[in-house]
Parts: structure tokens; sequence; C-alpha cells
């Protein structure tokens, strides 16, 4: 071997540990860097799955409040119980029943 191929052998032999040492903390530093990469993407991910589940149960909230309001709780009145009939009811109504008390009277 040539004198100048040994000098440049001893030399790399000299630093080869700081190269090495230099080496695994750049990997460390990488490694470290994919990791945190994938735990902010995770926790993105957690966090708007938690808003979209918020929102929905906020939704059905929401809905189950309007189906027991005051006034869908309110039963139809299909048999006129409460008086709400219109005068044309009225008037019908009144009509039919004297035409009743016209034919027993007939008979």
């Amino acid at each position: 071997m040539s004198q100048k191929k040994v000098e440049e052998y001893k030399a790399s032999k000299k630093t080869r540990k700081e190269e090495i040492a230099k080496q695994k903390r750049i990997e460390k530093l990488r490694k470290l860097g994919l990791w945190a990469a994938l735990a902010v993407v995770v926790i993105g991910l957690i966090t708007g799955l938690v808003i979209t589940i918020v929102n929905q149960q906020k939704a059905k909230a929401e809905s189950a409040a309007d189906l027991y309001n005051e006034t869908n709780l309110i039963l139809q009145d299909y048999a006129d119980i409460e008086g709400t009939a219109t005068e044309a009811e009225t008037e019908e109504a009144a009509e039919e029943t004297e035409a009743a008390e016209e034919e027993t009277e007939a008979e």
C-alpha cells in the first residue's frame, strides 16, 4: 500500500467512532420525527372522530327535544271534547239533531 492510503486509513480509523455515533444520532432523530408525525396524525383522527360523535349526539338531543315539546304532546281532539268546533260544524250538528228529533216525533 502506498503511504497516502495508509495515512487515509489511519485518519478514518481515528474518526470512525465519532462518525458512527453521528449516524446513530441522525437515525434516532429520524425515527423520533416519524413517531411524532404519526402521533400528530392519530391525534388528529381521534379528535375528528370525537367531534363528529359529539355533534351527532347534540343533533339527536335537539331532535328529541322537538319531539317532546308541548305542542307535540297535545292529542288531536277527534271527538271535539274541548269544544273547538267551528260555527259551520256546530250548525250542521244542530240541524242533524233537529232532523233526528223530527223523525222520532213523526214515528
